[in-house]
């Protein structure tokens, strides 16, 4: 059942039009648009549900880099503590050399808990919260998610941050979620490739005064023109294990925010394009646009 459904809301859609003198005044029509904001609603818990299920299935394709990446600052904190335990039993203790070994573990100690929050970020299960972006530490942290895959893929990435980007807003374990499925969906078109061939780039750009674009370009075998607009369709994919929803959310995810998604050849390879708003034309109450200007009109949902 629908949120507004369960608090037994309801909305009306409100439309006034100016009259031109000399009568003046406004024409103003009043319509009942329940029905369809509950379906909205529906269709909005339906796209967030959708989104947990994606992350958990990409967690599960994460799960062996994550298990080796955890693997090593626990293997660190081991050694360390093994050799200030030998450092302890030795007749001279060297202070020094016991604090060097402490800092390593609390160094090690960190890395592992940044693993894990990330790890959490990506299966977060609560409710869409929206915030500022710094857009450049969004990406470079979605990149930080998928680099030990990158590296046991042998995937060589490069990463180019434009400065003095304005933020975006919105959600961003959601917006992370997308960049991570890019990178991941880039891995495994260049599966087949030579080492050497199996190049990734990213970069980030201000496009307008009014857009943030972040570009993901691979070179793998990329997609026939002819089905270039099909690729972001639910159940298309052009993978043998696919599902065929990872992209579709994606865009889902990225017009929920007031932006849009497209892909197109890189020759070699594929070049998909993410533009979002800055934060102050992002979508004010999103996912559903609750207000918005058409021509010489005011709509107003109330």
């Amino acid at each position: 059942m629908a949120d507004g459904e369960a608090l037994g809301e309801e909305w009306v859609e409100l439309y006034a039009t100016a009259i031109s003198p000399p009568l003046g005044g406004a024409l103003v029509s009043l319509s009942d648009i329940t029905a369809r904001k509950r379906a909205e609603l529906a269709a909005s818990e339906r796209l967030r549900d959708l989104a947990r299920v994606s992350r958990a299935v990409t967690l599960g394709v994460l799960s062996g880099s994550l298990a080796h990446e955890l693997n090593q600052p626990l293997t660190a904190i081991l050694s360390n503590a093994q050799a200030g335990l030998r450092l302890l039993d030795s007749s001279s203790i060297s202070l020094p050399q016991l604090r060097e070994i402490l800092l390593d573990v609390v160094g090690d100690d960190q890395r592992a808990g940044e693993i894990i929050r990330r790890t959490r970020r990506l299966l977060d299960l609560g409710e869409s919260e929206a915030a500022e972006i710094e857009m450049n530490a969004l990406v470079r942290g979605a990149l930080q998610t998928v680099a030990d895959e990158a590296l046991l893929r042998r995937v060589r990435t490069t990463l180019v941050l434009a400065s003095d980007l304005p933020r975006s807003r919105g959600d961003p374990v959601q917006l992370e979620q997308v960049f991570v499925n890019l990178f991941l969906n880039a891995f495994d078109a260049m599966a087949d490739l030579p080492r050497e061939d199996r190049r990734l780039a990213v970069r980030t750009t201000q496009r307008g005064a009014e857009l943030i674009e972040v570009i993901v370009e691979d070179r793998g075998k990329g997609v026939d023109q002819d089905q270039l607009g099909r690729i972001f369709e639910p159940f298309y994919t052009t993978k043998r294990s696919g599902m065929g929803m990872g992209l579709y959310l994606s865009r889902a995810i990225i017009e929920a925010h007031g932006g849009c998604v497209h892909a197109e050849s890189a020759r070699p390879g594929l070049r998909v394009c993410v533009c979002l708003p800055r934060a102050e034309r992002a979508t004010r109450h999103w996912p559903l646009v609750q207000c918005q200007r058409e021509r010489g009109r005011h709509k107003v949902i109330c």
